[in-house]
């Protein structure tokens, strides 16, 4: 409903403005958008150089026998990151540029400096915080209602741990986050290096804790998210339903009761939802229509829940 919302305040400020963001000039955009995406992904040995590292890391310290880097599951995820620029610079950035163009005249320039209190450093760690508990937040409710877990569940449905899970995200939850983070991103008014800089600290970090790696930690879990405790929050076993919900800290679930208690668990990860399309080979036309069904599959599940039908829900 608020995305709705926000494409109606888009249209009621500005009729031509859903046309201007889908004309052809966008479109050739976005097109150049999706190729820089690709080159710069296929050429950043910084991160191809981190997931190796986990890779060794994986084989030396395995949570579970058959997950991680070299499973079917990381396969299909290897598809969802090559198909991500496709969308996030087409849907996504069409959509991002109506709440700029929604909300920006309701905003009217008004910011918060606090540079002077905190200091630039300090600007980007309060920032880094708030989004860390927003993501968390927003973690929650897109487990709790209904509609946004059908899209949720994309991610959830890996059977197998591994660093590129964190990739195998619909785009359609890529459009709730950027609502969620588009005003207070806009009022703080973070320098876009800052802003890169965090990105990928958050992108490193979430890669880590998705790894099929047997660690807590130690004492660093009762601060930070674990490839241990968020293994436990994809858990398919029931006790583990609705727990450990963090993204970077696990802070927040502790101090609301959300964070499991046992700090050695690691169980096997998905989803019971039985109709949910999962990967079952490597080959390269088997994953391409797997990820084509995944993609689909919540906008089915939202007819239904429109014909009194229900998902079930890990």
């Amino acid at each position: 409903m608020v995305m709705l919302s926000v494409v109606g305040l888009a249209m009621l400020h500005s009729p031509a403005l859903i046309a201007d963001r889908l004309g052809t000039r966008s479109l050739h955009h976005a097109i150049a958008g999706v190729t820089q995406s690709w080159l710069k992904m296929l050429s950043d040995w910084r991160y191809w150089s981190f997931l190796a590292l986990l890779a060794v890391l994986e084989r030396a310290h395995p949570a579970r026998r058959g997950e991680g880097l070299f499973s079917v599951g990381a396969a299909q995820d290897l598809v969802w990151l090559v198909a991500g620029p496709v969308f996030l610079n087409t849907f996504v950035h069409a959509y991002y540029l109506m709440l700029d163009g929604a909300y920006r005249p309701l905003l009217d320039g008004v910011s918060i400096d606090l540079r002077p209190v905190l200091g630039t450093a300090g600007v980007a760690a309060f920032a880094f915080v708030v989004g860390d508990f927003l993501n968390w937040l927003s973690h929650i409710i897109r487990h709790k209602v209904s509609a946004l877990w059908h899209f949720h569940e994309v991610h959830h449905s890996q059977t197998s741990m591994s660093p590129l899970l964190d990739q195998r995200v619909h785009f359609v939850e890529h459009a709730v986050t950027a609502t969620i983070f588009f005003l207070p991103a806009t009022l703080l008014s973070l320098p876009s290096q800052t802003i890169s800089v965090l990105a990928t600290a958050t992108i490193l970090y979430t890669g880590f804790f998705h790894a099929n790696i047997r660690t807590n930690l130690g004492p660093l879990r009762y601060v930070l998210v674990t490839p241990q405790s968020h293994r436990v929050h994809h858990s398919s076993r029931p006790e583990h339903s609705d727990t450990n919900f963090g993204t970077i800290f696990c802070l927040w679930d502790r101090l609301f009761g959300l964070q499991y208690h046992d700090d050695n668990e690691y169980p096997p990860v998905g989803v019971t939802n039985e109709r949910f399309p999962l990967e079952r080979s490597a080959r390269p036309l088997a994953l391409l229509t797997t990820c084509a069904r995944q993609l689909l599959h919540p906008f089915g599940s939202l007819l239904g829940d429109l014909r009194g039908g229900s998902a079930r829900r890990d």
